[in-house]
């Protein structure tokens, strides 16, 4: 690698950390999360106790899970329409975000809550790490056209 790639991708992390700092997804987790709460109450904390993986954590995940795709299934039929209404095509990948932030909250509080998880993690800093490794990988790195 030479002195200006380098250089160029040290940019591109800095440039990514400001960005999730921003955004402030731990934040963002922890808001759904009470939205979720206020919403359909301690539901989900009622249904997976911590005890551990068991049935019913799987449950939720798996739930959590399917519901992430049918989102993403409305967002792929919205695309395809020949008179795209932009505003539900990003109103739909907002449903997305949602959902994940939604499933994150309860994978973080159930890992941490077992010790599968340190109880300091943080998702922003897993998907900085993530990105990180993104621009490290070369394109089509898995050997598929897409």
């Amino acid at each position: 690698m030479t002195p200006e790639e380098f250089a160029e991708k040290q940019f591109k992390h800095r440039e990514i950390a400001n960005t999730l700092q921003l955004l402030n997804l731990d934040f963002l987790i922890d808001f759904v999360n009470e939205v979720s709460k206020a919403h359909f109450g301690n539901k989900f904390e009622k249904e997976i106790p911590l005890l551990g993986f068991d049935d019913a954590f799987t449950n939720h995940i798996c739930r959590a899970t399917a519901l992430q795709h049918s989102e993403i299934s409305e967002t792929l039929e919205d695309a395809r329409k020949a008179d795209i209404n932009w505003y539900n095509l990003l109103e739909e990948q907002a449903d997305v975000f949602i959902r994940i932030l939604d499933n994150v909250s309860v994978v973080l509080k159930h890992g941490k809550a077992n010790g599968f998880l340190e109880s300091d993690v943080k998702f922003s800093e897993i998907v900085l790490n993530k990105v990180k490794k993104n621009i490290e990988r070369p394109p089509s790195h898995g050997g598929k056209r897409f």
